[in-house]
């Protein structure tokens, strides 16, 4: 229990992991959208 705190803490690690996250998180989720959002007007004009 102690060790995983201990390096959640630490100072070098954690900001820079989380910068990387939030870089990353943010064009998966917009390109994710962009991929549904031509999947259901495909399903309209195949319809």
């Amino acid at each position: 229990m102690g060790t995983p705190n201990h390096v959640s803490e630490s100072p070098t690690g954690t900001p820079l992991s989380g910068a990387t996250t939030n870089a990353l998180t943010l064009p998966s989720t917009f390109s994710t959208l962009i991929s549904a959002t031509f999947a259901v007007l495909d399903l309209i004009f195949n319809l």
